[in-house]
C-alpha cells in the first residue's frame, strides 16, 4: 500500500485503510480484531471517512498519541489499548504529557481532567479560577459559586406545561424529563430555558438553546400532551428532526448541508479590513462578527494571541492552532525552521482562510511531505518532489512551495512534456525507431516550442498539441513495423495503404511528421496531402451569440468572473486558453476609459463590460490555501501562483450555455467582415495569416479598400 493510494481508499474503503495503517505497526492484535475495533468506533460512512483521512494525513498519531487530532482518533486509541494493543499509544495530554484513559477536548487538543478545565473570571466572585459550571444566563461560575436553585426542575417544567395543557399528568412530565435529560444539572438547565421561553414548546422549538428541549418535545408529543407542537425547520418548513445549529437556529440536516457555505461566507470587513466571516452589514458593506457585536460571551480573547475570536471551545483560537501545527511540521531536530521554509510558515500562518489551511495540512500526504522537508529527511528541491508518486496533491504542494518562494519557479508543463518524451522514446521497440523519435521530439518539436514560447511557460494547449504530434510519430512507424517495413524504405503505396485504413488516428499530425522526415532525408519519394482550411464548416448563428451576450451583460445572478470570461469569447473571439492567461496588467484604466490588451493594441471596453473587468481586478478570488490577493492572474486558479486551467475555464463557459468552437467562429467571422486583417490580428492577438484566412472566408474586400486608400491624394 503506497501513500498515493490513501486519498482514494479513504473514500472507497475507509475501514480497510485504517485497519491496514494500524496493522502495520501493531503486532499484538490480529487484523480481524483491529477491524472490529475500528468498525465499532468509526460509526457511519462520513465519520469513518474523516477518521481515515485524518490517519492517512498523520499516521504518527498512532505511535505518539499527540493531538491536534479529531476526537474519533482519541476514542480509537483508547479502544485499541483496551483490546490489548501495545505499539499503539494512548492519547497524551497536550498540557502535561500524561497518558490518558479518558480525555477532554479544547478544539483539536486532548487534555486530562486537570489541564482541560477552563480558567477565567467567575461571574459571581470575580476571581480567576477554573470554570465548574455556568449559570442560567450562560456566565462562568467557579466551584465556590454555583448558581443554586432549590426548586425541583420537574415541578418548574410541569407548571410551565400546565399553562398549555391544564390536564397534563405530572408523572408523564417527570418521565419525559428523565428520558430527555438524565443528569440533574441538565434537568435544571432545561427548566430554566422553558421557564424563560415557554413558546419553545408551542412551535418555536427551532430557537431551543439545548438539544434536550427538542428531545423533550418529541417525548411529550408521543405521550399525547395537548398543545405541544413539534417545530418545523425554519428554512425548508418541514417537520423533521432539527438538531443542527445554524445561524442561531436549529435546522434539519438537509438545510445544514445546503447552507453551510452561505453560513461561512467570508468577505472584507469594512470596519477592521480583515477577511472574516460576515455576520451583518450589507452586500456592499459587510461587517464581521467581532465588529458587529463584541459580546464578551461570544467573542473572547484568545489566551495565546489575545485576538478577539468566536471561540467554540476553551483554548487557543484556530489561527494559533494552525501556527502550532506548522511549528510541529516544519521544525527540524535543532528546534528551528530552515530559512527556505520560514517563508512558507509565515505565508500559511497569515492566511485568511485558517480552516482551509488546516484541512489542507491534514489531507492526503501533505503533512508527511512537509514533515520530511522540515526535518531534512528530504531535500527541498524539485527533484525530491519528482520522486514522489505523481498526482494532484504533490503538484499542489509544489505550487504552494513555489508561491511561498521556498522553491524556484519552473515550467511544469515543459517538465511534464520532457518526461513524456523520455518515456516514449525509451519504450520504443527498435533502435532505429528510438533514434528517429528522439530527433523528431527533441530537436524539432521541443526546440520549436522553446522558440515560440519566448521564455514564457508553455500552455496546456501547447502541451496537448505536441503530444498529439508525438503519438502520430509513433503510430505510423509502429504500423510499418507490423508490415515488416522500415520507415526509411517506406513507399507512397505503403503510406496510402495506411491512410485509407478505418482506424487511422492523428492523420494531420502524421503528415507533419512525414514532411519533417522528408526534410531530414530520413524518408524519400513520399507525399502527404495537406489539409486546407476553407472557412467555417457550420452556419453562423449571430442572433444567438448576441442574445447570450446580452444575458451576460445584464444578468446579475451569474458570477461576475463567468460573465466577463463569456463576453471576452462572445465579443472578442478569445479562446479559453487566451482568457485564462490574462493578467491584471492586461486591464488598463486611463482618463475614464477602460481598455484590455488582447493583442498588440488595447481594445476599449464598453461601459457594462468595463465595470465587470474592473470588478474582477479588484475582487478576484484569492488562492485557496495561501489566501493571497496579490495574484497577477485575472482569473486565478486553485493552485497558488497559477492561473485557472484551460479545462476549468472551458467548463465554466459551457455551463453558461456557450458552445466554444461554434461561438468563437461566429464572433471571428463577424469581426472579419468589419475589420481589416491587420487590425484584427493586432487587436485580438491572433496570427496575421489566421486573420487573412478569416477575412477571405468572410468575403471582406479589405485588400481593395487598402489599395483605394493608398491612391487617395492629400488635400491639405
Amino acid at each position: 500500500m503506497t501513500t498515493a493510494d490513501h486519498p482514494d481508499r479513504a473514500v472507497a474503503d475507509p475501514i480497510g485503510l485504517v485497519t491496514d495503517l494500524i496493522a502495520g505497526i501493531e503486532r499484538e492484535l490480529t487484523p480481524d480484531t483491529i477491524r472490529a475495533v475500528v468498525t465499532t468506533v468509526a460509526g457511519g460512512r462520513a465519520k469513518s471517512r474523516r477518521l481515515a483521512q485524518s490517519l492517512a494525513g498523520r499516521p504518527a498519531v498512532l505511535t505518539d498519541g499527540r493531538s491536534p487530532a479529531p476526537r474519533v482518533i482519541g476514542d480509537l486509541l483508547i479502544e485499541l489499548r483496551k483490546a490489548g494493543a501495545s505499539a499503539v499509544s494512548p492519547p497524551v495530554c497536550a498540557g502535561g504529557g500524561k497518558l490518558l484513559r479518558t480525555f477532554q477536548r479544547r478544539g483539536q487538543d486532548w487534555y486530562c481532567s486537570v489541564c482541560g478545565q477552563e480558567t477565567t473570571e467567575c461571574a459571581a466572585c470575580g476571581n480567576t479560577r477554573r470554570i465548574s459550571s455556568r449559570d442560567r444566563t450562560g456566565q462562568p461560575r467557579c466551584s465556590m459559586c454555583p448558581d443554586t436553585d432549590d426548586r425541583d426542575p420537574v415541578t418548574i417544567i410541569h407548571e410551565v406545561i400546565t399553562t398549555i395543557d391544564r390536564d397534563a399528568d405530572r408523572d408523564v412530565i417527570a418521565e419525559a424529563v428523565r428520558r430527555s435529560a438524565p443528569r440533574p444539572s441538565y434537568q435544571q438547565k432545561l427548566a430554566w430555558a422553558l421557564e424563560e421561553n415557554p413558546r419553545l414548546l408551542t412551535g418555536d422549538g427551532h430557537l431551543a438553546p439545548l438539544r434536550a428541549i427538542l428531545r423533550f418535545i418529541d417525548v411529550l408529543h408521543v405521550a399525547g400532551v395537548a398543545g405541544i407542537v413539534r417545530p418545523a425547520c425554519p428554512r425548508c418548513r418541514r417537520v423533521v428532526r432539527i438538531d443542527k445549529p445554524l445561524g442561531g437556529q436549529r435546522v434539519c440536516r438537509n438545510c445544514t448541508a445546503k447552507c453551510g457555505g452561505c453560513d461561512k461566507r467570508q468577505a472584507q470587513c469594512v470596519v477592521c479590513g480583515r477577511l472574516r466571516g460576515i455576520h451583518s452589514g450589507t452586500p456592499d458593506a459587510p461587517i464581521c462578527g467581532p465588529c458587529t457585536a463584541p459580546d464578551a460571551e461570544l467573542w473572547r480573547p484568545c489566551p495565546t494571541c489575545g485576538e478577539a475570536e468566536r471561540l467554540q471551545a476553551p483554548g487557543p483560537c484556530p489561527r494559533c492552532i494552525l501556527k502550532q501545527r506548522l511549528d510541529e511540521l516544519l521544525t527540524n531536530d535543532s528546534g528551528a525552521i530552515s530559512p527556505k521554509l520560514r517563508a512558507l510558515h509565515d505565508a500559511l500562518a497569515s492566511t485568511e482562510r485558517v480552516s482551509t489551511a488546516m484541512r489542507w495540512l491534514s489531507g492526503g500526504i501533505v503533512s508527511t511531505v512537509l514533515s520530511d522537508l522540515g526535518s531534512g529527511r528530504q531535500p527541498l528541491t524539485h527533484q525530491a518532489l519528482d520522486e514522489l508518486p505523481e498526482g494532484k496533491v504533490v503538484e499542489h504542494i509544489r505550487s504552494v512551495l513555489v508561491a511561498a518562494d521556498a522553491l524556484p519557479q519552473r515550467d511544469e508543463q515543459m517538465v511534464r512534456l520532457q518526461r513524456h518524451v523520455k518515456d516514449l522514446v525509451t519504450s520504443h521497440t527498435t533502435a532505429e525507431g528510438r533514434k528517429i523519435l528522439h530527433r523528431y521530439a527533441t530537436w524539432h518539436l521541443l526546440r520549436r516550442l522553446h522558440r515560440r514560447s519566448r521564455g514564457k511557460d508553455i500552455t496546456h494547449t501547447q502541451l496537448v498539441v505536441v503530444r498529439q504530434h508525438l503519438r502520430a510519430a509513433v503510430y505510423l512507424p509502429d504500423w510499418l513495423e507490423g508490415q515488416n517495413l522500415a520507415f526509411s524504405i517506406c513507399r507512397q503505396s505503403d503510406l496510402e495503404r495506411w491512410l485509407t485504413r478505418d482506424d487511422v488516428r492523428h492523420r494531420r499530425e502524421a503528415g507533419h511528421f512525414v514532411r519533417w522526415a522528408l526534410s531530414q532525408k530520413i524518408a524519400r519519394d513520399l507525399s502527404f496531402p495537406a489539409v486546407k482550411w476553407n472557412g467555417p464548416s457550420q452556419p453562423m448563428d449571430d442572433e444567438a451569440r448576441w442574445a447570450t451576450a446580452r444575458r451576460l451583460l445584464y444578468d446579475d445572478t451569474l458570477k461576475p468572473e463567468d460573465r466577463l470570461a463569456g463576453l471576452l469569447l462572445l465579443l472578442y473571439a478569445q479562446w479559453p486558453a487566451a482568457i485564462s492567461r490574462l493578467t491584471v496588467n492586461h486591464v488598463e484604466e486611463m482618463a475614464g476609459a477602460v481598455r484590455i490588451r488582447l493583442g498588440a493594441v488595447p481594445v476599449e471596453l464598453p461601459a457594462p463590460l468595463a465595470e465587470l473587468a474592473l470588478q474582477q481586478v479588484a475582487v478576484r478570488r484569492s488562492h485557496a490555501v495561501l489566501g493571497r490577493t496579490d495574484s497577477p492572474w485575472l482569473f486565478p486558479g486553485g493552485q497558488p501562483g497559477r492561473s485557472i486551467s484551460v479545462w476549468a475555464m472551458g467548463e465554466r463557459l459551457r455551463k453558461l450555455g456557450i458552445r466554444l468552437a461554434e461561438t468563437r467562429s461566429t464572433a471571428l467571422f463577424q469581426l472579419a467582415t468589419e475589420l481589416p486583417a491587420a487590425v484584427l490580428a493586432r487587436t485580438l492577438g491572433i496570427d496575421i495569416t489566421v486573420a487573412v484566412k478569416w477575412q477571405r472566408a468572410a468575403a471582406g474586400d479589405w485588400a481593395a479598400y487598402a489599395a483605394d486608400v493608398s491612391q487617395r491624394r492629400c488635400t491639405h
